[in-house]
């Protein structure tokens, strides 16, 4: 037993250091330290564990909210205090690793952090943003929710402590090829003789697993078998396994699909085939394509007709309960080919290798559409534009502008236009040559950046009312690049022709008259709501935003409900028929413009819809 009289004295504690909250198991080792009550860790109380003993003291290390050394006061039983100078050290946390080290942008991961001293760690925060869920597992481990990034950068992940950052932080990597891949699984009876082949000239990042289960990425413009896509293995939770599947990270470009003993030969960033050239090295072969832009999760996808018709696809999210327009779909290719094939002047003209050649014919490859048959097996537009000599049109809406708004570019920039579109197409009766343009002018309200339509933190100057006419000549609009394929040059202003259509407020009024003239609203007597379609502005034709700020919903106009080509002209020389053709029988492009309707793209996103995936079916139907 220790004399009463005999100071304490401390020659050691183990552990010597802890973190900010303390809560640590202390071990204090002296002499004369049975008549001790009470250690003080500065000024804040440690709470003692069982009895001392003569040599050793246990004690809960106390918070004392400030980091560094601390003195060691041992009281004894009389009240005296018996001092020891910078006996323990309250460290600041240390954040040694994250595991992982890197994720998508949308965040929204677990992440575990390992370290020291992380207890009482109420936030952490990657790099200026916090994370969210912090749970604190132990005084070396806490797991959170990570934050988003806006782009991929590398940030320091950082425990805080009592409003005290870490002193060591670890490193989390940012980067768009973490983000969920979009996975595509394909439908085919055949899936021998059926390829695909991603076509860009920019990156793909995606993979498949093979029949052993291994994973195998993806290389850009390489023909696959949809039977080598064919695992046991689930590309993601939720989606069918033992079926074509494959999962894409980033990817901007076509996909082909294609029938046949191999795939389409010598695809790549300089060549893709021409559908309508005798020469082509695929031009015996059935193939189409669609089109998806895939990049952090969300999926921008369409199908398209617009050049020939030859595979009939449909596209369909799954497990997407947030996607839009999520059944794109279509008939049978049999159904389309016959429909696009008798839209054509005289009925198959248009079919390749020839007319005789339509399905159920083996010979079959494809319907091509009047951008590439030059309009010899299409009506041309010249009927049309002159019946509606000296009639005008109203083009008016509000433009959302190109990139971040306000742009720098007043032409660039989200805005109202307004224009009237003048028709003066006139046939010579000697020669019966056809000349004229269409004359589009502003009206005061027209290039307005601050309009009622555009959202305050858009609003730029715009390109205002005095300038911005356009013309456009007849023998431009009836090419088939012109109305058909909606990239006619123009004049603006009286200056040089564009060498098509501008991705500007310009290119939007231009694209508007493109689009009213294939779908057959420009000059149409047919009443919608009791209203002359023709008296109708472009806006009031499909739906969006009127200069004066005036939201028209798509359901109450003729676009949203249906009425379009067919449905506004008797004469089908005065519509896109190719296109009206396959309108009711495929939620695919006719023509390019066709989304003004905004039902031809459907969105997804996997980070959102975390079982989501894309079936691709691919008809394979001949009779």
């Amino acid at each position: 037993m220790s004399n009463n009289n005999t100071a304490p004295t401390i020659n050691s504690l183990n552990p010597k250091f802890s973190g900010l909250v303390g809560g640590v198991r202390v071990t204090i080792t002296g002499t004369n330290l049975s008549n001790i009550n009470a250690v003080n860790f500065d000024e804040a109380g440690a709470t003692m564990v069982g009895s001392p003993t003569d040599s050793a003291i246990v004690v809960i290390a106390p918070n004392t909210g400030t980091a560094g050394s601390v003195d060691v006061t041992l009281i004894d039983t009389s009240g005296k205090h018996h001092a020891f100078s910078d006996q323990f050290t309250y460290e600041l946390p240390q954040v040694l690793s994250v595991v992982p080290s890197s994720g998508s942008l949308q965040g929204g991961e677990t992440v575990t952090l390992k370290g020291k001293y992380l207890s009482g760690a109420l936030a952490v925060n990657f790099g200026v943003l916090g994370a969210s869920n912090v749970n604190v597992i132990s005084d070396t481990e806490v797991t959170v929710t990570n934050a988003g990034a806006p782009k991929d950068e590398s940030v320091q992940v950082q425990a805080i402590v009592q409003g005290q950052p870490s002193t060591k932080t670890a490193t989390f990597t940012y980067s768009a090829a973490d983000a969920a891949p979009v996975p595509m699984v394909f439908k085919a009876l055949d899936t021998d003789s059926t390829y695909i082949q991603f076509i860009t000239d920019k990156s793909l990042d995606g993979f498949y697993y093979d029949s052993t289960g291994d994973k195998v990425s993806l290389s850009a413009n390489t023909a696959y078998p949809l039977s080598s896509l064919v695992s046991t293995k689930a590309i993601v939770s939720g989606a069918p396994t033992g079926v074509p599947a494959v999962a894409v990270r980033e990817f901007s470009g076509r996909v082909y699909v294609n029938f046949g003993s191999q795939g389409l030969q010598g695809l790549s960033t300089e060549y893709t085939p021409s559908a309508s050239n005798p020469l082509d090295a695929n031009y015996d072969v059935r193939y189409q394509y669609y089109e998806p832009t895939i990049k952090n999760g969300q999926l921008n996808i369409d199908l398209s007709y617009i050049d020939f018709t030859s595979i009939s696809l449909s596209l369909k999210a799954k497990n997407a309960p947030n996607a839009s327009n999520p059944n794109q779909l279509s008939v049978s290719s049999s159904r389309l080919a016959a429909a696009t094939g008798n839209s054509a002047s005289s009925a198959n003209a248009s079919v390749l290798p020839n007319a005789n050649d339509q399905l159920p014919s083996a010979n079959f490859a494809r319907v091509i559409s009047p951008q590439l048959s030059q309009t010899v097996c299409y009506h041309d537009f010249s009927k049309y534009l002159l019946a509606l000599n000296g009639t005008s049109a109203r083009i008016a809406g509000t433009y959302v502008g190109t990139g971040d708004q306000p742009s720098g570019n007043p032409e660039t920039q989200a805005q109202s236009y307004d224009y009237t579109a003048t028709f003066s197409i006139k046939q010579d009766k000697t020669t019966k040559a056809i000349s004229g343009s269409v004359t589009l002018v502003p009206s005061t309200d027209s290039g307005n950046g601050c309009a009622a339509g555009v959202p305050a933190v858009q609003q730029g100057l715009g390109v205002g009312p005095s300038t911005g006419n356009i013309v456009l000549d007849y023998a431009d609009l009836n090419a088939a690049t012109g109305i058909y394929g909606c990239n006619a040059p123009y004049t603006l202003n009286g200056g040089a022709k564009t060498a098509g259509i501008t991705n500007d407020v310009y290119g939007q009024v231009v694209g508007d008259l493109f689009s009213g003239l294939n779908f057959g609203y420009i000059g149409s007597s047919e009443l919608f709501n009791g209203a002359p379609i023709n008296t109708l502005c472009s806006t009031e034709w499909w739906g969006g935003v009127m200069p004066d700020g005036t939201n028209v919903v798509s359901g109450s106009t003729p676009g949203g409900t249906g009425m379009y080509f067919g449905g506004v002209q008797s004469d089908s020389d005065f519509y896109n028929s190719y296109a009206g053709s396959i309108a009711t029988l495929t939620a695919g492009y006719g023509f390019p413009l066709q989304d003004r309707l905004g039902k031809n793209l459907m969105a997804m996103n996997t980070e959102t819809d975390q079982s989501a995936y894309l079936e691709v079916w691919i008809d394979q139907e001949v009779t």
